[in-house]
């Protein structure tokens, strides 16, 4: 396959058999993770004369789960989700990611709590507002509250987690009001008129913030990449393996394309930007097909902040992920994991269908939709076997593989 209208000939080719073959699955009520992670022990703080929505991590546990059996109100359980943030479920089964709720110090990073900064804790969910209002159809989150917390810089964790039970000493809360996503532009408008009148002052003052986002997935890319390649394989294990995570890279460079076709990008620059693999979320759609989503769009941009260099920020973020495949091990786990048997030939062809599932997409869109924004071929175009599988079906494949790894035996394909 040379050119990339062959490729999108051969999507819709996939699709059409798909659909006309009526293989779609039913959606099943499903865990929130494809792999199990740790869970978390959670506690409140409880202070003023109201009640917080907001948990804090207590301390991490070696026990293990793909989801959480009753709310976090009853079990005071967690799963842990990335450095600082924690996902908690609530008395209605909805699971939230609480992002800013580690009271220790950042890996690596002795000066900065596990919190957030007012900046930080608004503007994804301001911007999943705004992707939302636009009809982007790959976000995984929608935004359910922010509280602010104060936090003394002098008083130690010890200090501070003991000051729980001294309402109005150590510590204090302040409620900030839910909002919904109907009115998008009186939203916008309210904290817009929050963020000018009081940033400095809150900020000043020592205020921190959690940010609760109502996710139905969290596994992470990088985090299935790790896990499907922890065996060394062989055979026809091997071929279903190498299909599968080339399926998932090819989604993900469908969903990076949808998210330029929105005039936006992931970050400022690429040195502090959420435009890595961690970000990018595996989920089933409500037909049961298995889809890549994204999450962590705090930093998202604009193409007006480019002035005219909008294009090529954009290609250096496609090759900055890119390069992500060839990377040593994971970046959205709380402790980063070496990848172990993950060969560089798999690695190229990961990245090669990234790029085609980028490039097909926009050239979908040009041809549908008379776009004329620039197009670069990939210099390896690679359209999967099986760009489009069932839910039920990559948790087959995984089971396999989880259970047999290189003890599989040889089979020919």
């Amino acid at each position: 396959m040379e050119r990339l209208e062959e490729a999108v000939e051969e999507i819709m080719r996939q699709s059409f058999i798909r659909k006309s073959g009526n293989r779609y699955g039913i959606k099943q009520k499903d865990d929130l993770l494809f792999f199990p992670r740790n869970k978390i022990r959670m506690i409140k703080i409880r202070s003023g004369n109201w009640e917080p929505k907001a948990w804090f991590i207590h301390n991490r546990t070696r026990e293990k789960a793909t989801g959480l059996e009753l709310p976090t109100e009853t079990s005071r359980e967690g799963l842990t989700s990335g450095y600082r943030s924690g996902i908690v479920k609530d008395k209605n089964g909805k699971y939230l990611k609480l992002k800013g709720i580690c009271l220790g110090t950042l890996i690596g990073e002795p000066k900065d709590r596990g919190l957030c900064d007012l900046t930080g804790a608004i503007a994804e969910q301001v911007n999943s507002i705004g992707l939302t209002y636009e009809g982007f159809p790959h976000l995984q989150i929608r935004p359910k509250y922010i509280e602010a917390h104060f936090f003394p810089l002098k008083v130690t964790v010890k200090e501070f987690m003991e000051g729980f039970r001294l309402p109005r000493k150590a510590v204090h809360t302040q409620k900030v009001e839910e909002y919904d996503t109907r009115g998008m532009k009186r939203e916008l408008g309210r904290y817009g008129h929050f963020i000018e009148k009081g940033v400095e002052d809150v900020l000043n003052k020592g205020h921190y913030f959690v940010s609760a986002l109502e996710i139905d997935a969290d596994t992470r890319l990088d985090e299935a990449i790790y896990y499907l390649t922890k065996k060394e394989l062989n055979g026809l294990l091997k071929a279903e393996r190498d299909n599968l995570l080339q399926t998932l890279a090819f989604r993900a460079g469908y969903c990076k394309a949808a998210l330029n076709l929105h005039n936006a990008s992931w970050g400022k620059d690429l040195k502090n930007t959420n435009n890595h693999l961690g970000n990018f979320v595996l989920h089933s759609t409500e037909n049961g097909i298995l889809d890549i989503g994204l999450v962590d769009i705090s930093d998202i941009q604009k193409v007006w902040h480019f002035n005219g260099n909008h294009h090529k920020h954009l290609q250096d973020e496609l090759a900055s992920l890119a390069q992500d495949f060839h990377a040593k091990g994971t970046y959205s786990l709380a402790s980063q994991q070496r990848y172990r048997h993950f060969p560089e030939e798999l690695r190229r062809q990961c990245e090669d269908a990234m790029r085609t599932g980028y490039g097909t997409m926009l050239m979908y869109t040009r041809m549908d939709c008379n776009d004329i924004r620039p197009i670069d071929t990939p210099e390896r175009i690679l359209v999967p076997k099986q760009f489009m599988i069932t839910t039920e079906e990559f948790k087959y494949v995984r089971d396999k593989i989880m259970k047999y790894g290189s003890k599989m035996p040889e089979m020919q394909i």
